[in-house]
């Protein structure tokens, strides 16, 4: 893990985990399923799994995988102003 996030700068890391988050929510939200079932057989805290799943599901709520036809945004300030654009066009 140190080897991934100590070879790019941390804007390179935040730039490449927002915007392939931007895309992957959905998938990455039900992934999420599989690891609080576990969590909870094994009779261990899901809580921060279900609290990412929870946020993951808001983020897919955006529908950026297909305001970005389903392609990684170049940057992460890309991936906020669709989300601000959404929310003032829902509001």
């Amino acid at each position: 893990m140190s080897e991934t996030l100590d070879s790019k700068s941390f804007r390179e890391t935040m730039n490449r985990l927002v915007t392939g988050t931007s895309i992957h929510a959905l998938r990455r939200s039900i992934e999420l399923d599989g690891s609080i079932q576990m969590l909870e057989t094994s009779s261990l805290s899901s809580v921060m799994s279900r609290a990412a799943k929870s946020k993951l599901e808001t983020l897919a709520s955006f529908n950026l995988k297909e305001k970005f036809k389903g392609q990684k945004p170049d940057h992460w300030l890309d991936v906020i102003k669709a989300c601000k654009e959404d929310a003032t066009v829902n509001n």
